[in-house]
């Protein structure tokens, strides 16, 4: 039952399975993005600072 059950769930995942992976894939995507904007913002601040320094 149990090596059935495996067999059934690598042929076809569950709908929320699919739902889960896909709220994941979409978190991620977002969190990239978030972090190059952050990381894009603190360059832009130390090159301004830099720059008023000089």
């Amino acid at each position: 039952m149990r090596k059935a059950d495996r067999n059934m769930c690598v042929e076809a995942p569950s709908p929320r399975m699919l739902a889960a992976t896909a709220g994941l894939r979409r978190q991620l995507r977002i969190q990239t993005i978030v972090l190059t904007v952050v990381g894009i913002e603190v360059i832009i601040i130390v090159a301004l600072r830099a720059w008023n320094a000089l």
